[in-house]
């Protein structure tokens, strides 16, 4: 997130880049998840 003071007033906006690094975490965690569906520990 990039902060842009103006006045008295601070707007802040999304980095792109960082949201698409985010992005491509979250999509391997997502294909693990699905990998490991039926995977359970033995009670």
């Amino acid at each position: 997130m990039l902060g842009e003071p103006r006045g008295r007033y601070t707007y802040y906006r999304l980095d792109p880049d960082v949201l698409e690094a985010a992005a491509g975490q979250l999509s391997g965690l997502a294909a693990r998840a699905r990998a490991n569906v039926t995977a359970r520990r033995e009670c």
